[in-house]
């Protein structure tokens, strides 16, 4: 693909927000794409297959980001339950 091409300056830019080490490298948004899929559990390397069927490629999605979304509360109401038992 050409360098001028809007989704490779996307994928290959650097993004104006975000978090890095002082002295670290910028992140790029496949950084941020594959921190993503890592939280969610996803391996880039599962996600090729499903991509050539739209209806795979969606429950595959869902299914993750709804397991994510799970334990993030899960952690949250713990977190919370852990406090007020401190107090």
């Amino acid at each position: 693909m050409d360098d001028s091409r809007i989704p490779k300056q996307t994928f290959y830019g650097q993004l104006h927000h975000g978090s890095r080490r002082p002295g670290g490298q910028h992140k790029h948004y496949k950084d941020r794409l594959k921190d993503t899929l890592k939280q969610c559990e996803i391996t880039p390397s599962d996600l090729e297959s499903p991509a050539r069927d739209r209806t795979t490629w969606r429950t595959t999605c869902r299914n993750a980001v709804q397991r994510f979304e799970e334990k993030r509360v899960d952690h949250l109401v713990a977190k919370r339950q852990l406090r007020i038992t401190q107090d």
